[in-house]
């Protein structure tokens, strides 16, 4: 910022008026997230309120119910599919599958999101501890051991 603000002042002081104006050297732009705002605003109120899975407490509790539900019906799809039924019943299965698929990536989505955070988190702290290929090593250490 300082850098660029001292060029400002010095093509200031150098090019005349028109120049300036026609090069468009005066940062009377619009910044890409001052004309973002609106819709940055727009999204993330809505996000903030329509899906509260981004609270990590509410998407872990969310993730037990899942698991819990789809235990029982996975087991159950297995028991109802078979090679004697038609083809339209094993189709309906297979929806059904496909539905409860749909919402797993859905509660996954910010597990993973989750995970991405933490691991970006945890391998700044360790490069602060080690070298580049030691925060690394220890990067993976402690993955494998908690994983």
């Amino acid at each position: 910022m300082y850098f660029r603000n001292s060029i400002h002042l010095y093509l200031c002081r150098s090019f005349s008026a028109d120049k300036i104006h026609s090069l468009q050297l005066l940062n009377n732009r619009k910044s890409f997230l001052s004309a973002f705002f609106p819709c940055l605003y727009f999204v993330t109120v809505r996000m903030l309120f329509k899906d509260w899975q981004w609270l990590p407490e509410i998407n872990l509790r969310e993730w037990y119910r899942f698991v819990s539900s789809s235990n029982k019906l996975i087991n159950k799809y297995r028991s109802e599919i078979s090679h004697d039924k038609s083809v339209s019943k094993n189709v309906e299965i297979i929806a059904k599958c496909e539905q409860l698929n749909d919402r797993f990536l859905a509660v996954h989505r910010w597990s993973i999101t989750f995970a991405d955070i933490f691991y970006v988190l945890l391998h700044s702290v360790l490069k602060r501890i080690f070298p580049q290929k030691e925060s690394l090593k220890a990067l993976n250490a402690l993955l494998t051991r908690f994983g």
